[in-house]
């Protein structure tokens, strides 16, 4: 399974905004990098999810937060991708309390697509508007 590879085009130029997305990543990354082993002990990429899961509610609220302070046109559109996103690992959380079978190898691919998606094209449609109000 392919990580993610922090790069410039990720920079949403806001330096708490790239922390966290860096933190984010890097989590994500650590997942791949145990796969092989987490596969065989669901309670311990249960609880690793877990801890990624809350870290996530967190970025989510700062970003919000940011949004509403720069007047972004599209926040609630935007908290509504993060609130799809907590539905989306909510079921896959609970997928995986019932050892579905294959629901980890879902869980990272759903990660790695989402968040590659959501920092490279839903958080660059603020970038713009937040360089503007940092002049």
């Amino acid at each position: 399974m392919d990580k993610i590879i922090w790069n410039n085009n990720y920079s949403v130029g806001n330096e708490l905004m790239d922390n966290q997305h860096k933190q984010i990543i890097k989590m994500i990354n650590a997942l791949v990098d145990n796969y092989d082993s987490l596969n065989a002990s669901s309670d311990q990429l249960h609880d690793l999810f877990n801890n990624m899961t809350d870290y996530f509610r967190v970025h989510f609220k700062d970003e919000e937060k940011l949004l509403e302070v720069i007047n972004f046109p599209d926040w609630k559109t935007h908290k509504k991708l993060h609130l799809d996103y907590i539905d989306k690992t909510v079921d896959l959380n609970f997928d995986l309390m019932l050892k579905k079978d294959d629901i980890s190898n879902t869980m990272m691919q759903f990660l790695i697509h989402w968040w590659k998606n959501h920092i490279l094209i839903d958080d660059m449609k603020y970038k713009e508007l937040l360089s503007k109000t940092k002049k």
